[in-house]
């Protein structure tokens, strides 16, 4: 709240902004969990990003020439070590925001209106930003939110295959293929369909299957080398879909630096599926999961299946919010996670990289500046890092199941 007896000044503001609106703050934290529930759970690392990005050493294969012999045998020519370095690149994420002259000179009578505003604005674009960065961290690390299902020629019916990524006001794009046609260029969403994954647009023609992302996050894109989003768990735990090289390593070259990847091929998810994505994680990467995370469906569709196998004794009655676990892991949700599938993480093998949390901007050592021609003053939000791996066959995705209706 702005000091009693001096009006909404750039200097109060400053302060104001710096006080209650910066990193580690109660709003941001608050935000952090309420809006962000996979960001909030990744370890930052020790290592801060450089301009040269972050390397580290990792073994692909050894040595594997010893074993048993004869008395007077040889010994077998060893194999050498094959270490490699994966390189995680930094990326850009900023939420600018402005506040007008008028709204400061308007409110220097009224302190209390204003100061509840200003919390107003910067709880909404503090949420916002974790929603966003927390949407790229489950991403495929190349910016592609969803697929188009079906053409439109022309409509303003978009209907996609996941539109809960999606909230009325963003701007989208969409794109022939990667690197392709634009057929959308930057239309603002007016309302959203949840239940039909239907998104209303201003009148656009698009292809089937055409590439939808936010406005101009896919401009001049072809890859995840020079892609603008962060990584994203779906990149990580991938084998070849998004790309042939996961950090700078080729996948073909190293067989081993891939993650576990199971096709249902439709069929809802199982106590079997699931062990199977579990066992085969620990058999190859040697690394037992500890988070399971999905989306609202696969979590339905489970729990329905395992509420029939429980008996309650008569006479029992709990109170409280239900845990969803399997075997030790807990279930995380995360209405941002990918459709149809699910998610066996080793959260000590992902890692947030960055220079620090999500901040308010001060380049030049004030969080606020003048809007250059114009009467308003503004300033944003920023986030400079990347998530990434060390192991992918740490994890393992389930993909490809039947997701239930909404």
């Amino acid at each position: 709240m702005l000091p009693a007896g001096v009006g909404a000044t750039t200097t109060t503001l400053e302060g104001a902004f710096k006080r209650n609106y910066n990193e580690g703050s109660e709003v941001l934290i608050e935000q952090q969990n309420l809006q962000a529930p996979f960001w909030s759970k990744l370890k930052v690392s020790s290592l801060k990003p450089s301009v040269q990005g972050i390397w580290s050493p990792v073994t692909m294969s050894g040595n594997e020439e010893g074993g048993a012999m004869t008395e007077n045998e040889g010994f077998a020519t060893p194999d050498s070590l094959n270490p490699q370095q994966p390189s995680i690149y930094s990326k850009l994420v900023t939420w600018p925001f402005q506040v007008s002259g008028q709204v400061i000179r308007l409110s220097e009578s009224d302190k209390v209106a204003f100061a509840k505003g200003l919390d107003a604005t910067m709880n909404d674009n503090s949420a916002r930003m974790y929603s966003d960065v927390n949407r790229q961290s489950l991403g495929n690390g190349v910016g592609i939110i969803t697929l188009a299902n079906g053409a439109g020629s022309p409509s303003t019916s978009l209907v996609v295959d996941n539109a809960l990524p999606f909230r009325r006001g963003m701007r989208i794009d969409a794109y022939a293929t990667l690197g392709g046609a634009k057929e959308i260029d930057g239309v603002k969403i007016t309302a959203v369909d949840y239940p039909t994954n239907t998104l209303t647009i201003p009148s656009s023609t698009w292809s089937n299957n055409a590439i939808i992302c936010k406005k101009n996050k896919l401009a001049g894109v072809t890859s995840q080398a020079n892609a603008k989003e962060m990584m994203g768990w779906q990149g990580i735990c991938d084998t070849t879909t998004w790309s042939a090289t996961f950090e700078g390593l080729s996948v073909v070259t190293n067989p081993e630096w891939k993650g576990n990847v199971i096709d249902a091929s439709t069929s809802p998810v199982s106590q079997d599926f699931m062990q199977q994505s579990y066992n085969r994680t620990a058999i190859i990467g040697g690394i037992k999961p500890d988070t399971l995370l999905s989306n609202y469906g696969q979590a339905r569709v489970f729990l329905n299946t395992e509420l029939q196998k429980t008996r309650y004794e008569p006479g029992t009655v709990e109170g409280g919010n239900v845990v969803l676990k399997w075997g030790t892991m807990e279930w995380l949700v995360d209405h941002t996670y990918p459709l149809a599938e699910l998610g066996m993480m080793s959260m000590k093998h992902i890692e947030k990289f960055q220079t620090r949390d999500v901040h308010l901007s001060n380049l030049t050592g004030n969080t606020l500046y003048q809007v250059v021609g114009f009467d308003a003053i503004g300033g944003y939000y920023a986030w400079t890092g990347n998530i990434g791996t060390w192991k992918r066959n740490a994890h393992a995705r389930l993909i490809n199941l039947t997701e239930p209706l909404m």
